[in-house]
């Protein structure tokens, strides 16, 4: 026991040797020793006294070494492995080994030490410069060292005596065993590293030659990290065995010599039992002195004032009172607040006790009370002029008594920055859905902000911004502000020119053609107009740091002081004017005239031709809108809905041409000539017998009663219509017009027949006193032997669509190859007689979707044949003598009456007309001939 004891005395002999410096004379004799307070910061009270100086922060170390003997030393100081436990991290047991307090001497500069002296009775704030990793705060001296260290200034030295800490790196688990990956026979400490460092006797690994030390690395995050490479340190975990050996590849340092690691080893043969191994731990302490005596002093300064402000800004100005007096004081105070100008100021006064006196009373507490800063507002409305503030504490110095009144008082003038009213006008075109806008936000006027510093100097950029508030969302959108970054700058003078992108939409004046929603306007050439503002201020502000003498310290050379000023942006409105011209298309479009009628109604031949218009084909239109860029050319375009539907409307037609293909005549004409020459027998009479008589060869058509008469003839019509439909079958028009026509055909004659019961009848089996008339529908004879019959022979339809390319906007009419027809129909052509709507408005339609309209062009021929089986047919052998006919007519066809066709709007009749006819001469009887 007698043994450890002895140890731990001469180790701390040993420590206390190693930091005690000789002091060497300042001229000073050894004057009487001032009193000392010790203080540590962050535990305890900053004094109130002024300082009289500061000495550090300055470092001193303790290194000790391991030896292979089993023991940790320095110089003469050994404590064995036995002694600790064999484990250094055990910090009981090192506070008992270490139980007495090591001394640090310093020498002082002699002007301060003379200063100390003189004041007799001073106080030593002690901290350190070490961080907590935590907090980034300096940490406490407790963390260096045990208790409160004690402080003795004599001889131009200070004597600094206290219980040092040995800090290690403490993780269980964490070793110089575990990390080189093979067994030592001491537990070797890691050193933490935020208090110092492993260090290394190096041998040259061949031969006992000692190349001196080298510091250690060690990295608490990643304990196998190297040390890096251009550090000249080596980690832990680059010594490669319990030889020592280091890891190959890499260079450190023994003092200025750099080393190859395949060369060297920590020791020779030692580091397996902790030899060549040291600890070192560093003591960085800094001492302030302060007085011990009462300071006598008001100081006053703004807290918060603007260097500049815009008319109508509020203006806040802040001011603090600071004490340095270290009880409460009662003190006067005084705003003055004067306008250049002569303008009325209404200003606000406010402190914080909820005064509103423009001057008056108050009592003040020292700088650091915990009852508070002493606050005095002053608020008001910026006029048009710049504006002077004062705030003044303790005036006289009187009350109470100060030490020093150039600080008493706190001056400044606020200027007024200049106003900017801008305006843009921006034209929103009759086809436009939309206009991107890009303007200079105040025009060329510069928006600036300038600082000035009031003292000392800067303390990092100016930061703030211009705030531009687009005052009128509803008009402009997609709202954004260009060239304007938030203000973090090294300048004084804050210039921004911002770039204001917008976007104006018709829809926001009530016309939006998109959603069908149209806009009446009485005049179109007259906009709709509506403004939007944008508005901007800001304000940047700046730190700047100066020095503020104080009677704290005798020859004060000032303590740094902080604080902010700012400066107003020129602030401003930006109105713009949007002309929104509005065209929505005319409800009626001027009809074309087109014509209503028969035409050549069988006047000259048996030719018709009907003309007529169709019925209105309805049809949806679009128009082309678009969107603008910010120079007014289009960058897409849009096919917006028409507000009106039009209508398709053309001059349809029919053209109707009768042939006689073999007429009554002709077919007679074979029985005529063999009656002509006489010819007796039916054989030569293949229809009608006609008469051979001499005295009856002058008449056309001799006949006697009682032979057969057989009704006979060929006629053929062709009808071509021209109609237009939205599909493309047959209409209703051509097929209404061929079957009225086919009904309309007749075959008359008034000659008497006689029946199978020897009655006498007409040709269509009535009576015989009428003429007898068969139709297509009445068709049958005598006997009922059917005698008309109808037959188409041809068909055709052929359906064109009447072709539109509504696919684009087209700036010139002709370029569209839509068919006239549409055009026609439609505005904003000339076809139309509407190409102003597009000249004047931009407003030019277009089919739209998928709608079809078809000319559809039919003919259809009809052959019509009478008795084309050569029925037999005897007339009446009692007939009378006299003058008969054979007539082939068409009737009339009143159109007007004709349902659902688009012709019957004509009111019109196409004419009957005579096709055909003979007139037939009965002398005698063929009982003339029988007897």
């Amino acid at each position: 026991m007698r043994r450890r004891i002895s140890y731990i005395i001469f180790f701390l002999l040993i420590i206390q040797n190693i930091f005690s410096y000789s002091f060497c004379g300042h001229g000073i004799a050894n004057a009487q020793t001032p009193k000392v307070e010790v203080l540590i910061e962050g535990v305890d009270e900053e004094p109130k006294g002024k300082i009289i100086g500061v000495y550090g922060p300055i470092t001193k170390g303790v290194e000790l070494w391991h030896y292979s003997g089993g023991y940790w030393g320095y110089k003469g100081l050994i404590i064995k492995d036995e002694d600790l436990n064999g484990d250094i991290n055990d910090e009981e047991s090192l506070e008992k080994a270490i139980n007495e307090e090591i001394e640090f001497d310093y020498t002082i500069d002699s002007e301060l030490y003379k200063r100390l002296i003189e004041e007799g009775d001073i106080k030593v704030v002690c901290s350190t410069t070490l961080k907590d990793e935590k907090t980034m705060g300096n940490k406490l001296i407790s963390d260096l060292f045990y208790g409160r260290p004690t402080i003795e200034i004599k001889n131009g030295k200070i004597y600094f005596s206290a219980k040092p800490k040995f800090h290690f790196f403490k993780k269980e688990d964490v070793s110089f065993q575990k990390i080189i990956g093979e067994k030592l026979n001491v537990r070797i400490p890691i050193v933490d590293p935020d208090y110092g460092y492993n260090t290394y006797a190096i041998w040259k690994r061949t031969k006992p030659e000692d190349w001196g030390g080298a510091v250690g690395y060690f990295d608490k995050n990643d304990i196998f990290a190297f040390a890096p490479p251009e550090s000249g340190k080596i980690a832990p975990a680059q010594i490669k065995n319990a030889l020592g050996h280091l890891i190959e590849g890499f260079t450190f340092k023994t003092g200025t010599i750099t080393r190859k690691s395949e060369e060297s080893s920590v020791g020779y043969g030692t580091f397996k039992n902790g030899g060549a191994v040291g600890i070192h731990f560093d003591y960085p302490i800094k001492f302030t002195f302060y007085s011990a005596k009462e300071p006598r002093d008001f100081s006053v300064r703004f807290e918060t004032i603007p260097q500049s402000a815009a008319k109508g800004d509020p203006v806040i100005v802040s001011a603090v009172i600071n004490s340095a007096f270290i009880n409460e004081q009662k003190t006067n105070f005084r705003w003055e607040i004067t306008p250049v100008k002569n303008r009325k100021l209404d200003v606000e006064y406010i402190n914080k006790y909820g005064g509103t006196e423009e001057q008056g009373e108050i009592n003040v507490f020292p700088e650091g009370d915990e009852r508070g800063d002493h606050i005095f507002y002053a608020v008001f409305t910026m006029p048009d002029c710049d504006v002077d503030v004062k705030f003044i504490v303790n005036e006289d110095g009187t009350n109470p008594e100060e030490d020093d009144l150039e600080n008493n008082v706190a001056s400044a003038t606020i200027e007024l920055v200049e106003t900017f009213n801008n305006l843009e006008i921006i034209n929103l075109p009759y086809d436009a859905l939309s206009r991107d806008i890009s303007f200079k936000l105040a025009g060329e006027n510069e928006i600036k902000a300038q600082l000035r510093l009031p003292r000392g100097s800067w303390d990092g950029n100016a930061k703030g911004e211009l705030k531009v508030t687009n005052e009128n969302n509803d008009l402009l959108h997609k709202f954004e502000v260009k060239d304007n970054p938030k203000v973090n700058e090294d300048s004084e003078t804050i210039i921004r020119k911002p770039i204001i992108n917008a976007q104006i939409q018709r829809s926001d004046f009530g016309d939006n053609p998109s959603k069908k929603i149209y806009l009446d306007v009485a005049d179109p050439t007259k906009p709709i107009q509506k403004k939007a503002s944008v508005t901007y201020n800001g304000n940047v502000e700046r730190d700047y740091t100066y020095r503020e003498y104080c009677d704290r310290e005798e020859n004060c050379t000032g303590h740094p002081v902080s604080s902010t000023t700012s400066a107003a942006f020129n602030n401003g409105i930006h109105e713009v004017q949007i002309n929104t011209y509005v065209y929505n298309g005319k409800k009626d479009l001027k009809k074309k005239e087109y014509e209503n009628k028969i035409g050549n109604n069988y006047d000259k031949d048996f030719k018709a031709k009907i003309l007529w218009t169709n019925s209105p084909i309805k049809f949806d239109v679009i128009r082309y809108m678009f969107h603008l860029d910010a120079a007014g050319n289009p960058k897409t375009w849009e096919a917006v809905p028409g507000r009106y539907q039009r209508e398709f409307v053309q001059q349809c037609s029919a053209d109707i041409d009768w042939n006689v293909t073999s007429s009554i005549k002709q077919e007679y004409e074979q029985d005529r000539e063999a009656a002509r020459q006489g010819k007796r027998g039916q054989a030569f009479y293949n229809k009608v017998v006609f008469a051979t008589d001499k005295n009856l060869i002058s008449y056309d058509y001799p006949i006697k009663s009682g032979y057969y008469f057989n009704p006979a003839g060929k006629y053929t019509f062709e009808v071509t219509t021209v109609n237009y439909k939205t599909g493309q079958g047959k209409t209703k028009e051509h097929e209404e017009l061929v079957n009225a026509l086919i009904n309309s055909f007749r075959y008359e004659s008034n000659l008497i027949y006689i029946n199978g019961s020897n009655q006498a009848v007409n040709i269509a089996n009535g009576s015989y006193k009428t003429p007898g008339i068969l139709t297509a529908k009445n068709n049958k004879g005598i006997g009922g032997k059917e005698l008309i019959s109808v037959k188409t022979t041809e068909y055709k339809n052929i359906a064109n669509e009447i072709p539109y390319y509504s696919d684009k906007p087209y700036e010139n009419e002709n370029e569209n190859k839509s068919h006239d027809f549409w055009k026609m129909s439609m505005e904003g052509y000339s076809l139309s007689g509407s190409l102003d709507s597009y000249t004047k408005y931009k407003y030019r339609e277009y089919v739209a979707g998928n709608q079809k309209v078809y000319e559809i062009t039919e003919t259809t021929k009809v052959e019509i044949v009478v008795n084309g089986g050569n029925n037999k047919f005897y007339t009446h052998p009692k007939m009378p003598d006299g003058e008969y006919y054979i007539r082939v007519w068409l009737d009339n066809i009143n159109l007007g009456k004709m349902s659902g066709v688009d012709y019957s709007s004509i009111n019109d009749t196409l004419k009957g007309v005579i096709l055909d006819n003979i007139k037939i001469t009965v002398k005698g009887s063929i009982y003339d001939d029988i007897s």
